[in-house]
């Protein structure tokens, strides 16, 4: 038995901001997965467009990380038999499959081709790498796309919600849901991790989206790209995903730190206001049989502007996450990451220098933090 199993995905938001975009011109998005399987379908979607899209034809293959393609593994994505597709305004569509055998941590490009001018409306940055080509389809051509900067990472991937295989029947999924933290990359560490473990039938998703909070969207043009409230997204952005069986939550430090207000309505909130936030991520998770794993927020008392009142408020956060029954684990990410010497700081080894967010090192310690016997239950 086989079955439909997501293998990478991003969170996507509002881009709309920056105004880039693109016409008559083919991009190739390349990302890595996490499981591997027999075959390859592809989600795209429009869900913050303004306007509908034309994407004229797609292209899927194994490729190197610099973007070199396996010319063996070129194949052509269609949707319903067409070579094209035409996304509504807040519409994501999968393509068809295409036979493919997909190994785990495969580096996959995926190639698009615009004859009408498109903009990048729904995108996220810092999930793949980005490429784009001379005027003209170029999506089944092995070369002639360039990078658009030397920092390829640093360009929005737009269209792109994920990947999925077809899985062995025991294959199932994890999203990791969160805001910058989680979008830094842990998620991808954790999947080496996994196979380094032989658990290779479980894939994991990224659904974090920086500057994202529990209760609130950003308040401003900018501050779109922070993306709807977690309350808002969680449904959509775990549940349309195929195969999922676990959920990583790791949420709410911007709520304490970066509150903002859009007069006349106060966004300062507590802790127990941000908990109630988690417990509908509980609540919705057990109500589709997903079991879920809520994270402590990790220590930031050496980033700017963060003060004694900040730093009761993520204490009590994580009191109550440890404290309650609601998740099926309570993942002590602050305990695993906070320096025994000063307690309301990051060890200085894993912080990434700006005291919230942890550098490569604090990354894979999250990774670590995981505890596989939890993904072995199922």
């Amino acid at each position: 038995m086989t079955h439909w199993v997501g293998t990478w995905s991003q969170g996507i938001s509002d881009h709309s901001f920056l105004q880039l975009g693109t016409q008559g011109r083919s991009l190739r998005a390349v990302v890595r997965t996490s499981l591997g399987g027999s075959a390859v379908r592809v989600r795209f979607s429009n869900r913050f467009g303004a306007q509908p899209i034309r994407m004229d034809a797609a292209s899927v293959a194994f490729a190197s990380e610099a973007g070199t393609i396996h010319v063996s593994s070129l194949r052509e994505l269609r949707f319903e038999g067409q070579a094209g597709i035409r996304l509504e305004a807040g519409q994501e569509f999968l393509s068809d499959p295409v036979a493919l055998d997909a190994p785990p941590l495969a580096w996959v490009a995926v190639s698009m081709y615009f004859a009408e001018a498109v903009q990048f409306d729904t995108a996220n940055i810092g999930q793949g790498k980005m490429y784009y080509s001379p005027t003209g389809n170029h999506v089944m051509e092995p070369e002639s796309f360039r990078a658009f900067s030397s920092i390829e990472e640093e360009y929005p991937l737009p269209f792109i919600a994920g990947v999925e295989v077809l899985g062995a029947d025991s294959a199932r999924a994890l999203v990791a849901f969160g805001d910058s933290i989680t979008a830094l990359g842990w998620p991808r560490m954790l999947a080496e991790r996994l196979n380094a473990l032989g658990l290779t039938e479980v894939g994991v998703l990224d659904q974090g989206l920086g500057g994202n909070r529990v209760l609130y969207p950003g308040a401003d043009q900018l501050c779109l790209a922070y993306g709807p409230a977690g309350v808002t997204r969680f449904q959509q952005d775990v549940f349309a995903h195929t195969g999922v069986r676990h959920v990583l939550v790791l949420h709410g430090i911007n709520d304490i730190g970066h509150p903002g207000s859009v007069a006349p309505i106060s966004e300062t909130v507590s802790a127990e206001e941000i908990f109630s936030g988690l417990i509908k991520y509980a609540e919705w998770s057990h109500a589709k049989g997903v079991r879920i794993h809520a994270g402590t927020l990790l220590p930031a008392g050496a980033s700017g502007g963060w003060s004694p009142g900040l730093e009761e408020k993520r204490q009590a956060l994580n009191d109550l996450i440890r404290g309650s029954r609601a998740f099926d684990h309570a993942w002590d990410l602050d305990a695993a990451l906070r320096d025994p010497s000063n307690p309301t700081c990051m060890l200085p080894e894993y912080d990434s220098g700006d005291g919230l967010h942890p550098g490569p090192r604090g990354l894979r310690a999250i990774a670590e933090a995981v505890d596989v016997g939890w993904l072995r239950e199922g």
